[in-house]
């Protein structure tokens, strides 16, 4: 495992562990598929049982989604490992509505002002109806 840093590997084989495929590990690393997979077996582990995602997980960021309004669907599917799309699909399988990545209204002035008091953003773009991203986009845009 010469060539590597120790961490890189250490950190592909969590991913691999946690269900990520080899092909997106070494997209995210910066090597081949085939070194990924060569890890995998000189670590011992064993092939992927089944789906990458589970039906569990699928559940669970569904569940997530309509519970985290505050947060993006693609912020959540970085956060879990999984594609966006993929998400998008299950969403919309599952027949949940997806938000608008973009409030319908909101009050920039409030907002800066929210900001400028060092409120989480969070709160912030909670109280205002849009998301954390946004609340970024309008503080960097200032």
């Amino acid at each position: 495992m010469i060539g590597y840093p120790a961490v890189n590997i250490r950190q592909a084989l969590r991913m691999y562990k946690k269900g990520w495929g080899c092909k997106r590990i070494s997209y995210i690393i910066g090597c081949y598929p085939s070194t990924v997979k060569r890890w995998v077996e000189k670590a011992g582990l064993d092939k992927h049982p089944g789906p990458a995602h589970p039906k569990a997980l699928r559940k669970k960021l569904i569940a997530e989604y309509q519970r985290r309004t505050d947060m993006s669907l693609e912020r959540l599917a970085r956060e879990h490992g999984v594609g966006h799309e993929s998400l998008r699909r299950w969403l919309r399988d599952a027949k949940v509505p997806i938000r608008s990545q973009r409030p319908t209204m909101f009050n920039r002035d409030a907002i800066l002002a929210d900001i400028k008091e060092g409120l989480p953003k969070g709160d912030i773009a909670s109280r205002h109806g849009c998301s954390e991203s946004w609340v970024y986009r309008i503080q960097a845009g200032h």
